[in-house]
C-alpha cells in the first residue's frame, strides 16, 4: 500500500457520504415526523453500511501498520449496536421505551461515525493509493447494494 495523501476522492469519501445519510436519518426519526418510516429507511441503511464496513473497510484498516486495535474497536462498537438496533426493531416506533432506547443508540452511532472518522480513515487515507482507494470505494458501495 502506497500513501495517497489523503486524496479527496475513494474509499473514505463513499463512506462519509453514507454516515451523513444515516445522522440525517437519524435527526428525522429524533424528529418524531413519520418516526416509522424514518426508522425503517434508518435501520436498513444502517444495516448494510455496517455489513460493507464490515467485509471492505475494518479489513483493510486492521492489515494497515498500526490499524488492527484501531479496526477491532469499530467492529466491537458495530456489534453493540446491531444489539440495540435488533431491540429497537422489535419494540417499534410506537413502544413506550422506544425513544428512550433510541436516544442512546443514536449517541452511540454519531460517537461511533465520529471515531472511524478520527482514528480510521486517517489510516486509510494513508496507507491506500488513489486507484487502491477507488477500487475499494466500488467494493464498499457493492457491498452495501448486495447487503440492502
Amino acid at each position: 500500500m502506497a500513501a495517497n495523501n489523503g486524496t479527496a476522492e475513494g474509499l473514505v469519501t463513499a463512506v462519509q457520504e453514507v454516515h451523513r445519510q444515516i445522522k440525517s436519518l437519524l435527526n428525522e426519526v429524533a424528529d418524531g415526523t413519520d418516526r416509522e418510516r424514518a426508522f425503517e429507511r434508518l435501520a436498513k441503511v444502517a444495516a448494510a453500511h455496517e455489513t460493507a464496513e464490515q467485509r471492505v473497510v475494518h479489513p483493510l484498516t486492521a492489515r494497515a501498520r498500526g490499524g488492527k486495535s484501531v479496526a477491532a474497536e469499530r467492529v466491537e462498537e458495530e456489534h453493540k449496536g446491531e444489539e440495540v438496533l435488533d431491540k429497537l426493531k422489535k419494540m417499534g416506533p410506537g413502544d413506550p421505551g422506544f425513544e428512550a432506547l433510541f436516544s442512546k443508540f443514536r449517541a452511540a452511532v454519531l460517537e461511533h461515525a465520529e471515531n472511524e472518522e478520527r482514528d480510521e480513515h486517517p489510516i486509510l487515507q494513508r496507507e491506500l493509493s488513489a486507484d487502491e482507494s477507488r477500487r475499494a470505494a466500488e467494493e464498499f458501495r457493492n457491498a452495501q447494494s448486495v447487503a440492502a
